[in-house]
Order: structure tokens, then C-alpha cells, then sequence
């Protein structure tokens, strides 16, 4: 564990204590040490430090690589604290984004615990997305089990294209399953990475369903209908150029379409 991370770790849990209130299901799941591969479902811009938390909290010998993109390493102060916490930068939608699994891989060949969110970027509208093929791969080929969660509640504080509304003591639920083990020859990387998201899916589903507050009707962080047969198997083309009310309209329809 690097010193950065022990010294930052009570004091980031410190301040999380006091707006969130985590409740965590399955912990038991979590190997107690060895390498991990942590794959999650992605909310908001909060949830690599939900994951931190339950980490610090409750195993904090494990010390958190997340796959992060690689323009979080280009703002400062912020790229100075993810490269000194270990975080793994990853260039989407270029050659040199195949280079991130190469680091991913050489963080768990050295033991450590990589958190991967399969969708690759936020999901806007908070139903899980079809994954990229990067965990599957990562599966396959290092042969390291595969722990999925799933978190809610942490869109109601950050959400893309939604703002902050950052409270004291908002709920959070994290549900947490059990391990999942690869080897080459059982399916193609895009098939376990299907797998594994069915498994997040699945701990999304059971982590709202435990989640202390219900929407009411309209409110956007809902939604209050679960379209489970679209969860995994949409993903909206999203432009920079569009505005959040655009972006949210393209996304619901491709929802829509799936």
C-alpha cells in the first residue's frame, strides 16, 4: 500500500461519512487478499470513491487501481493524486487504449486490486450499458477472479448532465457478489464481459430494491420502472457538442430502441 493512500485514506473517509450513509450487502464475497479484479456498474463521478470507502472501511489492506480515462490525468491538481494513488489511465477511442490492460495487467501480476467499470463512461439515464470487451480480456487472459457490485444512490448527489446536490447523510446502496473465474477457451472476451455485466446488473437491481428512499413519480433520478430486458445491451452515441437536455434525449432513445 502506497503511503499516499494510507494517509489520504481517513481522512477522504472521514468527510464521506459525514454526506453518505452506506449501506454494504455481501461483503464475505471479498477475497482476503491476492489479486482482484473489481468490476462495477457506473453512476456518477462519486463512485470510484464509494468503491474507495468500502474498501477502506472494510478490507483496507486493498488499495484501489481503477481504469480511469485519460483525461483526468491531463487536470491538475487532480492527475498529481490519481498517479501518485496508482490509477491507470486509459486513452479511449484510440490504439493506445490496448495499453491500459497491459498496465491493468502488471498491477495484478504484482497483487493488487483493479476496479474496471465495463460500461466505460457514465450511464446518463443510471440503467447499466452494454460493456466493452476490456474486462473480459483482462479476465481471460490473467486468469484473476472477477468481483461485481453494484451501487445506487450516488447519481442523486452527482449525476452527468444533472448538476450536485450534495446533502449530509444521503443513503447509498452497495450490493457485492460472489467471485467469477475465467479461463481461456470458455467464451470470447466480449461474451465474459456480457457475463460479468449480467452479474452487475443483477446487484444494481437488488441494490435498489434496498435503497431506504423511493422516487416519486417523475423524478428524475428514478427511474421508477426497471427496463431490465434493455439493461446491458444499450449504449447511446453521446457528442460533446450536444447540450445536457439533448444528451439526455438521445439517450432515452436509444433506451427506447434497444
Amino acid at each position: 500500500m502506497s503511503v499516499f493512500y494510507s494517509m489520504m485514506g481517513p481522512f477522504v473517509s472521514a468527510v464521506w461519512e459525514r454526506y453518505f450513509d452506506e449501506s454494504v450487502s455481501g461483503l464475505e464475497h471479498i477475497p482476503a487478499d491476492g489479486p482482484l479484479i473489481v468490476a462495477s456498474n457506473h453512476i456518477s463521478h462519486l463512485d470510484p470513491l464509494t468503491l474507495c470507502q468500502v474498501f477502506w472501511k472494510n478490507r483496507p489492506r486493498r488499495q484501489l487501481s481503477f481504469l480511469a480515462k485519460q483525461e483526468l490525468f491531463e487536470r491538475q491538481p487532480l492527475a498529481s493524486v490519481m498517479r501518485m494513488g496508482g490509477q491507470i489511465p486509459v486513452a479511449r477511442g484510440t490504439t493506445a487504449a490496448k495499453d491500459s490492460l497491459s498496465f491493468a495487467r502488471a498491477a495484478l501480476a504484482a497483487g493488487r486490486t483493479v476496479v474496471v467499470f465495463p460500461e466505460g463512461t457514465v450511464s446518463v439515464l443510471f440503467v447499466p450499458m452494454r460493456p466493452h470487451s476490456g474486462v473480459g480480456r483482462l479476465a481471460l487472459e490473467t486468469g484473476v477472479g472477477v468481483l461485481p457490485m453494484g451501487v445506487w444512490g450516488t447519481h442523486r448527489s452527482m449525476a452527468k448532465y444533472r448538476g450536485r446536490d450534495i446533502e449530509p447523510h444521503r443513503a447509498v446502496t452497495i450490493d457485492i457478489g460472489a467471485v467469477r473465474r475465467y479461463a481461456p477457451g470458455d467464451a470470447s472476451a466480449s461474451e465474459v464481459a456480457a457475463d460479468i455485466m449480467q452479474a452487475v446488473i443483477e446487484l444494481v437491481v437488488s441494490a435498489r430494491a434496498r435503497y431506504p428512499e423511493a422516487a416519486a413519480p417523475g423524478e428524475w433520478w428514478g427511474p421508477p420502472e426497471w427496463p431490465a430486458a434493455r439493461a446491458g445491451r444499450w449504449r447511446p452515441k453521446l457528442d460533446k457538442s450536444l447540450s445536457p437536455e439533448e444528451a439526455l434525449s438521445v439517450a432515452q432513445r436509444a433506451l427506447d430502441e434497444a
